[in-house]
Parts: C-alpha cells; sequence; structure tokens
C-alpha cells in the first residue's frame, strides 16, 4: 500500500501446489487516490484471467510454463506491459468470440423466496440486445486494461519491485 496516493500492489506466486491452491502466478496494482479509500482503479496480470458475464466466468490461461510465464514480465517494466497488453487483448479476442458464437447464457432468475436462499438461475440464450451489452462491456473493461498498462507501466513496475525485491529474495 503507497504511504498515501499511488499504486499499490500485491503478489502471489504458488509453484507446485495441488488440490485447492494449485500452481498459478498473480500481481494486482491498485491505485490509490488516498491510502484511506478503496482503489480508484484496479490492474490484474498473471498466469490466467478471468472475466465474469451473468453467471459464466471466461478463463484464459497462459500457453507458456510458469515461470517463464512470469519471466517475461519480470524482465522489465516495458516487457510487463507489452506482455500485459498482449494477454488482455487475447482474452478479449477471446471473449468476443464466444459471444459472438452465441456461446454464453443468461438466466431467467427465480423470484427470491426470503430465507437468504438465492433465486435460481435458469440458464436461456441470451438476446441480440444482451450479448451487443456484453461485448460493448467487455471492449471497455479490455481496453481500460490495455490503457491503465500503456499510461502507468512504469509506476507499476516500480511499486511492485519495491514491494516484492526479486534480486534479493527470489531463487
Amino acid at each position: 500500500m503507497p504511504e498515501s496516493a499511488g499504486w499499490g500492489v500485491g503478489f502471489y506466486f504458488s509453484e507446485k501446489g495441488k488440490t485447492i491452491i494449485g500452481e498459478g502466478w498473480s500481481v494486482t496494482f491498485n491505485l490509490y487516490d488516498n491510502a484511506a479509500d478503496p482503489p480508484a482503479e484496479s490492474v490484474t496480470l498473471g498466469d490466467s484471467f478471468s472475466y465474469q458475464i451473468i453467471q459464466t466466468t471466461l478463463q484464459q490461461n497462459s500457453d507458456l510454463p510458469l515461470r517463464e510465464d512470469l519471466d517475461i514480465y519480470l524482465q522489465d517494466a516495458e516487457s510487463m506491459r507489452d506482455r500485459g497488453i498482449e494477454q488482455n487483448q487475447l482474452f478479449l479476442a477471446d471473449v468476443q468470440a464466444k459471444l459472438n458464437k452465441h456461446e454464453i447464457t443468461a438466466c431467467d432468475w427465480s423470484q427470491y423466496q426470503g430465507g437468504r436462499i438465492p433465486p435460481v438461475c435458469t440458464p436461456r440464450p441470451m438476446t441480440a440486445d444482451e450479448e451487443a451489452a456484453e461485448l460493448n462491456k467487455a471492449q471497455i473493461f479490455f481496453d481500460g486494461q490495455i490503457r491503465l498498462l500503456q499510461e502507468n507501466y512504469e509506476e507499476m513496475y516500480a511499486a511492485w519491485m519495491t514491494a516484492f525485491p526479486f534480486e534479493t529474495c527470489w531463487e
């Protein structure tokens, strides 16, 4: 967390993990206008990305082994930016393709019956308007991630290296 305003960072790495945790890595950058407030912006990079559309969670995994993928991001700020942009663009294309092929369903929700039991989702094909709205949301989200990387990659990378100095604590 920054002391006042700026980029905060959280890093996660699990190698040879099994069962619940498994393998993976991620770094989340949060931009704070004030350290006491929730982040104004957030970017997550890693070996897998997820994106939610209604009740469907889409996931994209890296095409590289875990450490090779992480090593690209760690080379320097420009490499982190470029790999992050590339992965966001690939995932956006996948999300768009799934929506355009009508592979994602919407829900008809049952009426809430009380007792803190959530309504039941009955899956149904998305309407053309719902698909268009979700395509627009995805475009806005991924464009925002890419824009934040393009505009802030140096500060983000510096925050990451400050929070986790790989040179002194990584084998």
